[in-house]
């Protein structure tokens, strides 16, 4: 709906006591005039030591990856920059202090982790998204495995899409869920 979305059953995305992250996302309505107003690439070479990159968004999430290929990994400034998931596996949410460190409005300073800022592997690909009404949300939850949980998002409007993964691995670590309004209500990638 445009106020959330609705977990039917008590399975996953529901566990009694897990928590969850999701991202909503809807193309706005209104026309964007940069491409940087939601949405920001970044290419950079890793050092292996601290680094601070520069950004024209204040980013709410982030996907980083190595361009030689490899894992993906997401940060967010809900959960902490500290935090992470892999995207391309099923482990739960860990906390890496080497990696994000700061996210700030216009930059993002990160210590000598290799999700980040491997010197090697032809560089590193990040990719931002900001929050914005009617384009992108990010937001966590906790599962109470009852029939049916409302999970509220702000974007104002009926997301196209949603990325849902536990964060916990208390009942076993899951891959993202992906809902993509095309294929409509109770099917998932």
């Amino acid at each position: 709906s445009r106020d959330g979305f609705f977990a039917k059953g008590s399975g996953d995305p529901n566990y009694n006591g897990e928590g969850y992250i999701y991202m909503a996302i809807r193309r706005p309505h209104k026309p964007i005039t940069t491409g940087t107003e939601f949405f920001e690439t970044l290419t950079y070479n890793g050092t292996s030591a601290d680094l601070t990159v520069s950004t024209t968004i204040a980013a709410d999430a982030i996907i980083a990856s190595r361009r030689g290929g490899g894992d993906h990994f997401m940060y967010d400034r809900v959960r902490g920059s500290y935090y992470y998931v892999r995207l391309n596996g099923s482990q739960a949410e860990a906390p890496q202090s080497t990696a994000i460190t700061t996210i700030g409005n216009d930059f993002l300073k990160m210590g000598s982790g290799s999700t980040v800022n491997d010197n090697g592997g032809g560089g590193m690909l990040l990719h931002l998204f900001r929050r914005a009404p009617e384009g992108f949300d990010i937001v966590t939850y906790t599962g109470t495995g009852s029939s049916g949980l409302n999970i509220a998002h702000n974007l104002g409007v009926v997301p196209e899409m949603l990325w849902v993964k536990k964060r916990t691995e208390t009942s076993g670590g899951d891959r993202f869920q992906i809902y993509h309004a095309s294929q409509g209500n109770g099917k998932y990638a």
